[in-house]
């Protein structure tokens, strides 16, 4: 490496640490696609580091598609661990952190190629480190208010997923991995906190050589100072890893210094700078040597930062001392969602025009006034019609089309849509009514029990903002479209992205209807499921089947949610009652829902109608919580994705709830979506 040398033994400037570091060359390049998934392009490189490099990447097709971050493990020793003891761990992040407001979601992944790598949402703006650093300028009282709420909020967020069993860690808690998107917080990195920060290798006689170096070793590392001295020898990760990075990034709010770390002093320090007593007390517990004298997990901090914004105020207008100008500091967080707070609710969007053709009533005409002509002729005209009643119920054949009723079909009532190869697609009858869509409050105030705050997607599921469906009636899958079918109509199975997400096979189905060919199709995405229903409506026959015409079609999520509740209105979450464990449908019973009952976790799908026995349907369909995703036509409003609904092996009980509602990019491939068509007359 060419430049001025650089004594190794006296590194005592970042400056003088990136001379030591041996910048690596580029391994992608701007343009290419990523490894993998070639939707997605390369566009710039936005930074890297010791785990690798993180590139800006968008969608190659779809312009509406919000740009990603990708960041590509290039380092070998990272790589093997990530694959081999982080894969398990950042499959949990994908299903736990994709909803919180405050978590940077993790959309893609792939584990399996030569340079595995992460796919996060791309958030704007500068990092935590960026404004601590911009807080210098404003005096103490100042910065406590500002760190104040965004600790609350990244507290809160790092509780959530602490409480599960077992608990998720951060391990690598920072202010770079902290994104400050409009002043709110949103942690990212999630799940590869044991990569990004390796144990020290102390097994062998090294460890009496480490040791002693361990204090510069910290300085030179830089995030190692916001690592427990415990996880830097290779303990198991526990909550209180993330705590004690909780008591030094809040230090460092506070002094607006990232250069420090709370030490014996750091209590007559702060309560110098005139910090609160509660904040005071959080800092040093957590900061202590001894994880025992730590607080359990970041829901501590959480309670306690609550109850201190509620004795408070908040910053003022002396946050911004006289000749300080307001914009060169860092907006007031003031807008992290408060816990149980809800944004009021938008228009409902309007349904697609499908729905709205076939499926939305005719308006009700006036009756005009009759004279003694009209009376005479409503009473002949009455005759007539009840001539031709009697008859067609003598011979229905002569008046009526083939499988049609004078009463229409009666709710559930099924048929059976012959494909190739023998294989068969059930349809129940979804009978005409209306609904009231969306999650009461009280349903919604459960699932928050679980959040600890409002995540950013519950509002949207409110009554008030889903409003009514009314239809006439439609046919609508039994199961959810299985190997078998998807074969028959695809002429083989579905062509996965390699890497997809939840990795999967994607074996032909069998001939037969053996218990691999009736398992739900995955790894599909909206575009592919859209090819299969224009594929199913070019074989025909659909006609003289349902009795009418129309045509196979995605079902729009007004319709999927009408038929999900089976007539029995939205005062429950699940069709069959409020309480899910993994007993009633395929999901992971680990973390149940209005039950403190754990049930099973399969960790896979099930054939389908596996659980027709215990939760029958009143109109017959299977499947309709859990197993897997099921795609809807219909965008979520204000996205380019598309709306899935149900949830699946995969998920949390809470997200196969009848009103929750999902959403993937159009093109995406995860094992653990799949797709249930309808047929839908004209009118």
């Amino acid at each position: 490496m060419s430049g001025t040398p650089v004594d190794s033994t006296r590194v005592q400037s970042p400056d003088d640490l990136k001379l030591l570091t041996v910048r690596p060359v580029p391994v992608f390049a701007a343009g290419t696609p990523v490894p993998g998934l070639s939707s997605w392009l390369l566009e710039r490189k936005l930074g890297g580091g010791g785990f690798g490099e993180v590139w800006l990447a968008r969608h190659a097709w779809d312009a509406e598609q919000n740009p990603r971050a990708v960041k590509f493990c290039t380092d070998p020793v990272a790589r093997n661990r990530l694959v081999t003891h982080e894969k398990n761990v950042v499959l949990r992040v994908m299903k736990y952190a994709a909803k919180h407001p405050n978590v940077v979601p993790l959309l893609d992944c792939n584990l399996d190629g030569d340079t595995p790598w992460l796919m996060y949402e791309f958030v704007e703006g500068g990092t935590l480190a960026r404004a601590i650093t911009q807080w210098r300028g404003l005096p103490p009282r100042a910065r406590t208010d500002l760190a104040v709420r965004a600790l609350h909020a990244i507290a809160g967020a790092l509780g959530t997923f602490h409480r599960f069993d077992p608990p998720l860690v951060h391990r690598d808690m920072k202010p770079h991995n902290v994104l400050m998107a409009r002043s709110v917080p949103r942690i990212t990195d999630f799940g590869i906190g044991g990569v990004a920060l390796r144990p020290m290798d102390l097994t062998t006689e090294s460890a009496t050589e480490g040791a002693p170096r361990l204090p510069s070793e910290l300085r030179a590392a830089g995030t190692r100072i916001y690592a427990p001295q415990e996880q830097l020898f290779g303990s198991a990760p526990s909550p209180r890893d993330d705590v004690f990075a909780l008591g030094v990034i809040a230090y460092q709010m506070v002094l607006a210094d990232l250069t420090t770390a709370p030490g014996t002093d750091a209590g007559h320090e702060l309560r110098r700078l005139r910090v609160p007593g509660e904040l005071v007390e959080l800092i040093v517990r957590s900061a202590a040597i001894n994880p025992e004298r730590r607080p359990p997990d970041a829901g501590a901090w959480e309670s306690a930062l609550a109850a201190l914004i509620h004795k408070t105020d908040g910053p003022s207008e002396r946050a911004h001392p006289t000749g300080t100008d307001p914009s060169a500091a860092p907006e007031a967080p003031t807008d992290v969602p408060p816990p149980r707070t809800e944004p009021e609710p938008a228009p409902a969007p309007p349904r697609p025009a499908d729905w709205r053709v076939w499926n939305e009533p005719k308006p009700v005409r006036r009756k005009k006034s009759r004279g003694s002509a009209g009376w005479v002729l409503g009473a002949g005209l009455f005759i007539v019609v009840g001539l031709c009643a009697g008859f067609a119920l003598l011979a229905p054949h002569t008046f009526l089309p083939p499988g049609w009723r004078l009463s229409g079909p009666a709710p559930g009532e099924t048929r059976e849509f012959r494909l190739p190869d023998g294989v068969t697609m059930t349809f129940c009858w979804v009978p005409p009514g209306e609904c009231q869509l969306g999650s009461p409050s009280a349903e919604r105030d459960t699932v928050l029990k679980s959040f600890g705050q409002a995540p950013a997607w519950l509002p949207d599921e409110r009554e008030e903002r889903r409003g009514t469906f009314t239809t006439n009636g439609f046919w609508m899958g039994r199961y959810e479209v299985t190997r078998s079918e998807w074969a028959a109509v695809m002429r083989g199975p579905p062509s996965a992205a390699p890497g997809s997400q939840l990795g999967g096979d994607n074996r032909a189905a069998p001939e037969g209807n053996t218990e691999d060919g009736q398992l739900p199709v995955d790894s599909i995405s909206w575009v592919q499921s859209r090819e299969f229903v224009d594929k199913l409506n070019a074989l025909g026959g659909g006609e003289k089947v349902f009795g009418r015409k129309g045509a196979f079609a995605l079902p729009h999520e007004d319709g999927w949610e009408y038929a999900c509740r089976g007539g029995l209105g939205n005062g429950r979450p699940f069709y069959f009652g409020a309480g899910l464990n993994g007993t009633q449908a395929n999901v992971d019973g680990s973390a149940p829902f209005g039950t403190a009952t754990k049930g099973r976790n399969v960790g896979r799908p099930v054939a389908v109608g596996s659980y027709a026995a215990q939760a029958p349907h009143p109109w017959g369909l299977c499947d309709m919580h859990g197993n897997v995703w099921e795609w809807c036509e219909n965008r979520y409003e204000g996205m380019p994705a598309r709306v899935v609904r149900g949830g699946s092996w995969f998920n949390q009980a809470h997200d196969a709830r009848s009103a929750n509602r999902g959403w993937y990019g159009p093109d995406a491939q995860r094992r653990d979506v799949g797709v249930r068509i309808c047929w839908i007359g004209e009118r």
